[in-house]
């Protein structure tokens, strides 16, 4: 996911949650308020701890199922 899509992700929680918006300042990288700032950072952190979580999951679950695959073919 592009960062770009990631912050509107976020401003649309924050305004459906919580009503606020933030300004993005664009030559600075970084919005305007600072604890908006600190708050998406913690979001990008959050996400990235997930999807590192959800990419373990699923090799473990596809080295599960390569087990399986072996299996049957053994017993036919």
């Amino acid at each position: 996911m592009s960062t770009e899509k990631m912050r509107e992700e976020f401003e649309a929680w924050l305004l459906e949650v919580h009503g606020l918006t933030a300004e993005w300042q664009p030559e600075r990288n970084c919005f305007k308020e600072y604890p908006a700032h600190l708050a998406y950072q913690a979001w990008q952190a959050s996400r990235a701890a997930l999807l590192k979580k959800q990419a373990q999951e699923q090799e473990e679950f596809l080295a599960h199922l390569a087990d399986f695959e072996q299996e049957d073919t053994l017993h036919g």
